[in-house]
């Protein structure tokens, strides 16, 4: 069969048939198989394949790839890989495995049946089969860079008709590491390449859901139900999007970045985030709103009829709400309180419930209820308002003279600042 041409045998009545003909007839077929490979498919391993040692003893497990020129490699049973080259002085290398597809001629004629003079070179049969390549590794390996195939055909294409044999292309299995005990290795097959479909879209039979590539320019994956509405998205920009509800069974994980809650598009406020932090070696989740008093962010339940019902919220103009009891484990601490100036109606109010207060000091309620904070509260007001203070040590001599003087007698008795 040309190369150059796609052409397949035309049978008729009385038709003298050639060898050639039943070679084309082949050949035909598997060229097109090869192209349907390369067509539909992208190459690598399709199952199988996997790589196993035991000691100093490698293996190749059974299963099938297709190579970058649409040729399967079938390996039927475990596959011996070759024994691995004695290593050199220092530091053993490292081994790659490859497979490549190779045919052999078999089933020679009985003699007598083969044409003159191809005795040892006429077969019966093409033999398929698997050939295992052991290279040292220099880099990392590249599986789509196999070594020995022209840079030429690394996008060989399936309009081209591929070589039958002494063109390898190989497959990549496995990278073989020395182990800590001579002579053994470890296996990793991570870089391992493996077979994929190429189509715009996949549909399922039944209609009910479609996987799109590329469905739009501005959306580069989309997974779509059956009433062609949009499950999940990927867009141009990387932007992921669940239209629906979103399960995660498993852990859900924020590398960089941050949860971003963007505002609709009707109200055109700032977005919301929750984000970890980590500023002069100290670790923070924030939680960060929008400012304004429209703003709140509340840790609740949900009541036995649906509703919820907050028990802390925090608004956007700095107020923090707790709804129902506060509970003080350990230590409440508070940075030091600004006293603000009072007006004349807040000032005669102060000064009424304090003298009442004194009046009332040997009461039975003013010995049982004492604020600790009272005095310091009190001195402070008394400390920002000079007239309050005047006004104060008035009315205690003009009413209360022996309060006053007890009052100035134990002043005088403490001791001063040093």
């Amino acid at each position: 069969m040309d190369a150059d041409r796609i052409a397949r045998v035309r049978y008729f009545d009385g038709q003298y048939l050639r060898p050639q003909d039943f070679t084309d007839e082949q050949g035909y077929h598997v060229a097109m198989r090869r192209r349907h490979n390369l067509a539909g498919h992208s190459w690598g391993i399709v199952s199988g394949l996997a790589v196993k040692s035991a000691g100093a003893v490698s293996a190749i497990e059974p299963g099938l790839a297709v190579d970058g020129y649409g040729r399967e490699i079938v390996v039927p049973r475990r596959l011996p890989v070759p024994r691995l080259p004695a290593p050199p002085p220092g530091a053993p290398p490292a081994y790659d495995v490859w497979i490549c597809y190779d045919r052999v001629g078999s089933d020679q004629p009985p003699d007598g049946y083969a044409a003159c003079g191809a005795s040892g070179t006429a077969y019966y049969r093409w033999q398929e089969q698997p050939r295992v390549l052991v290279t040292e590794a220099d880099s990392d390996p590249d599986p789509t860079s196999p070594p020995g195939v022209p840079d030429g055909d690394l996008d060989f294409g399936p309009e081209r008709t591929a070589p039958e044999e002494n063109r390898p292309w190989p497959v990549f299995l496995a990278r073989l590491t020395p182990a800590e005990i001579a002579g053994q290795y470890l296996v990793d097959g991570t870089a391992r390449r493996y077979a994929g479909v190429v189509a715009a879209s996949v549909v399922h039979p039944a209609g009910v859901a479609r996987v799109d590539l590329a469905p739009a320019p501005e959306t580069v994956f989309s997974v779509r139900d059956g009433s062609d509405t949009d499950r999940f998205t990927i867009g141009g920009d990387g932007l992921l999007t669940a239209p629906g509800g979103l399960r995660v069974d498993g852990e859900l994980r924020i590398d960089t970045g941050a949860l971003n809650l963007p505002p609709s598009a009707s109200d055109g406020k700032e977005p919301w985030q929750i984000r970890a932090v980590e500023e002069d070696g100290v670790r923070e989740l924030q939680v960060v709103i929008a400012p304004g008093g429209d703003a709140s962010f509340s840790i609740g339940k949900s009541a036995s009829d649906g509703r919820f019902e907050p028990a802390l919220t925090v608004t956007g103009d700095d107020r923090v709400v707790v709804h129902g009891a506060l509970h003080v484990a350990g230590k409440l601490t508070a940075r030091e309180i600004a006293t603000q100036r009072s007006d004349p109606a807040t000032q005669a109010l102060i000064t009424g419930t304090m003298l009442s207060g004194i009046a009332g000091a040997a009461g039975v309620a003013a010995k049982l209820y004492q604020p600790p904070a009272a005095a310091v509260a009190l001195a402070d007001v008394l400390a920002a308002d000079p007239a309050l203070l005047r006004e104060v040590a008035a009315k205690l001599r003009a009413d209360h003279a022996e309060v006053a003087d007890g009052l100035i007698q134990q002043l005088s008795t403490l001791e001063g600042p040093a």
